[in-house]
């Protein structure tokens, strides 16, 4: 019997990447589905908070939101103005949020480096 194992592309690899979901469940159990957040959202994002953009210290708080594609099954929007920022945030919660981060940190962040190791080859 032949096996032959197909590699991916460079190009596969990110549009692989960027589709990859990851599920995050939190200290209430709530099931909170993560997808990479792309260029726009982080655009999204810092027009939401407008001057408090700048705030280096509270960009880095509101970034995992950016991620956050559904709790529960319920589908979650990018938030487009402070207030849906702050309802999301609301809404997660203290045990949503480390739940996020956390999958942020094991998940995506390693991703990043693969992506800019294809960059570079």
């Amino acid at each position: 019997m032949k096996v032959e194992v197909k590699a991916e592309t460079p190009s596969e690899k990110i549009i692989n990447a960027s589709n990859k979901e990851v599920v995050a469940i939190d200290a209430n159990g709530r099931r909170i589905v993560l997808k990479d957040a792309d260029v726009m959202a982080s655009f999204d994002l810092v027009e939401a908070l407008g001057e408090l953009a700048q705030n280096r210290t509270y960009l880095q708080m509101c970034f995992p939101v950016m991620f956050v594609k559904s709790i529960d099954d319920v589908q979650v929007y990018t938030p487009k103005t402070k207030l849906e920022v702050k309802a999301l945030i609301k809404q997660l919660g203290s045990e949503g949020l480390l739940a996020v981060q956390e999958a942020i940190e094991a998940s995506f962040k390693k991703d990043e480096d693969d992506t800019e190791s294809i960059k570079k080859s």
